[in-house]
């Protein structure tokens, strides 16, 4: 038979395999593809998913793009992992990138951002406060990378 067909022993006709799955060695039967690979649209083999993509179950016939601020960074993976701190996804989902000096990444590595105020440090991607400077009482982590101002921040006592 074909290259994507199987002999079931007993049936003399071959069966193709469906997308997503390919003959095991012997052409006797038909596996799926594993995690992080897809079918080739014939059913003959299986083809790992590009960087930048993945499929999380066996079977599947697309790879999927990773989220926003998640990459893989080789072929064949069936999970993306999130950038570091200070850190965006670049190139189609392939690689982490340090975000420049003045910029500090937000939370979801999905864009570098400017740095918002003075008293501000955006070195390595990463926002520190300045000598001399602290969040004020109202402010928190959060509001530190949220959408909206920075805490305030104050050079008098605590």
């Amino acid at each position: 038979g074909a290259a994507n067909e199987v002999a079931v022993p007993g049936d003399p006709a071959c069966r193709k395999c469906p997308n997503g799955w390919r003959p095991v060695v012997d052409h006797s039967d038909c596996e799926s593809c594993e995690p992080g690979f897809v079918g080739d649209g014939l059913g003959a083999k299986c083809l790992a998913c590009a960087p930048g993509t993945y499929t999380p179950r066996e079977g599947l016939t697309k790879c999927t793009v990773c989220p926003a601020g998640m990459v893989t960074k080789t072929a064949g993976l069936s999970f993306c992992e999130r950038c570091g701190a200070g850190e965006q996804a670049v190139n189609q989902h392939r690689e982490c990138k340090t975000c420049p000096d003045g910029t500090y990444a937000d939370p979801w590595g999905i864009d570098c951002v400017p740095c918002p105020a003075e008293g501000v440090n955006c070195i390595d991607g990463l926002l520190s406060l300045k000598d001399g400077f602290w969040l004020g009482p109202d402010a928190d982590y959060e509001s530190t990378f949220g959408p909206g101002v920075i805490g305030q921040l104050s050079t008098a006592g605590r």
